[in-house]
């Protein structure tokens, strides 16, 4: 967790200066996995799958209610409670879009 606290640091300045994400190439994939495991009661809660670039990284064990789809370092922005989704990310019934996009995740 400390090395995700240090990531998300480094893209916190890359993002305040207008930079952009990180172009260092890390697979940040094995943390994504962890997250969504860690996080995986708020993602019930919302019915959430989460998915990038054709990988399931969490499915519900509620009924899914919402599709959230963005690329390794946004998942793992907003899984890590840095970040909010692009709207383009989720799609479903507007109320599930809006809970899932209002929901708080902490480490």
């Amino acid at each position: 967790m400390t090395l995700l606290e240090f990531w998300a640091h480094h893209e916190d300045l890359l993002n305040a200066n207008g930079i952009g994400k990180c172009r260092s190439g890390v697979d940040l994939a094995p943390l994504v996995a962890v997250l969504a495991r860690y996080q995986s009661r708020v993602l019930d809660d919302c019915g959430a799958l989460v998915v990038s670039e054709g990988t399931v990284w969490y499915t519900p064990k509620t009924s899914r209610q919402v599709n959230v789809d963005a690329d390794v370092v946004d998942l793992a922005r907003w899984l890590s409670g840095r970040s909010s989704l692009p709207m383009a990310a989720t799609t479903g019934p507007a109320d599930a879009v809006a809970k899932i996009r209002t929901a708080r995740f902490s480490i």
